[in-house]
């Protein structure tokens, strides 16, 4: 990180630790095609958005929108396959409000 952002950041955390907080950091570079991923997943996952309103982004290859036989959307699908991406990248248990 640079100044005077790593100040900041070191301070902040500091100050959650002398707060008695367990801090874990588990990245701190997110290329934007995961960043993606995973802010998509998680919304879908918890049906705060329809898989045909996710915007399409460049670089990533990926449908949100299952279908069935007959070309309608099976949200369902669309849902379980989210949540699997939710695990496989390891925020089921992120305690967040759903907004």
């Amino acid at each position: 990180m640079s100044q005077p952002f790593r100040d900041k950041v070191e301070r902040f955390l500091e100050s959650m630790r002398d707060a008695g907080i367990n801090v874990v950091i588990t990245s701190t570079l997110r290329p934007s095609e995961r960043a993606y991923l995973m802010h998509w997943s998680w919304k879908l996952s918890r049906n705060l958005v329809e898989p045909q309103h996710i915007p399409y982004k460049i670089g990533v290859n990926i449908d949100w929108v299952h279908v069935n036989s007959d070309g309608s959307i099976n949200l369902t699908q669309s849902i379980v396959a989210a949540k699997e991406m939710v695990r496989a990248y390891g925020m089921t248990n992120l305690n967040v409000a759903l907004r």
